[in-house]
C-alpha cells in the first residue's frame, strides 16, 4: 500500500508535515488521518464540527487548547491558550467539537499520530481554520502558568 501526502499543506499546518488519509484504506465511515510533525511542525488553530481523538503513535507531541475573544470591532478576534496536553505512543486524547486547538510536534524529533475525526451525518464543511495562510508562529515547546496566559496569537475574521 503507497501512501500519499496531499499538496498545499502549508495552508492549515507550519513547518514539516506528512499526511495521509486511510479512510479507504481501512473501510471506516470516519475520516482517519496519519500524521506526521518533524522539526517542531504543526497545525494552525483550527476547530471541527465533530469530536476529533488524536492517538500517539511515535515521539512527543501536544494538543493545545485556546479560547477566542472577539476585539469588538468585528475586524479581528485574539486567540487565548487554555491549556496543554501532551500526547506520547499509546495515549489518545479527545477533542470536543467546535474546541479551538493546534497539535504538533514539541521538538526537532519526529512525532506522529492518528487522527480520527467523527462528524456528523450530512457534514459538509468538516474544520474551521482560525489562522491566516502566512502565519508561521510556532508554538513554544514548554509552558508554564505565566507563559499560557502570555501567549496570545490575533487572527483575522473569517479565516
Amino acid at each position: 500500500m503507497e501512501l500519499k501526502s496531499p499538496k498545499n499543506l502549508e495552508k492549515n499546518f507550519v513547518r514539516d508535515v506528512l499526511l495521509y488519509t486511510l479512510k479507504d484504506k481501512i473501510w471506516s465511515d470516519e475520516m482517519v488521518h496519519y500524521v506526521s510533525f518533524r522539526n517542531g511542525a504543526r497545525t494552525k488553530f483550527h476547530s471541527h464540527l465533530g469530536v476529533q481523538v488524536l492517538v500517539g503513535v511515535k515521539g512527543r507531541g501536544q494538543v493545545v487548547f485556546a479560547s477566542q475573544k472577539d476585539d469588538g470591532q468585528g475586524k479581528s478576534k485574539e486567540i487565548t491558550l487554555e491549556r496543554i496536553e501532551e500526547i506520547v505512543p499509546g495515549k489518545a486524547v479527545t477533542i470536543d467539537e467546535n474546541t479551538i486547538h493546534c497539535h504538533g510536534s514539541t521538538s526537532s524529533e519526529e512525532f506522529v499520530h492518528i487522527a480520527i475525526n467523527i462528524f456528523p451525518p450530512d457534514c459538509i464543511e468538516y474544520t474551521r481554520w482560525f489562522e491566516s495562510e502566512n502565519s508561521k508562529k510556532p508554538v513554544p515547546k514548554v509552558f508554564d502558568k505565566s507563559g499560557i496566559k502570555n501567549y496570545k496569537i490575533t487572527i483575522l475574521r473569517n479565516q
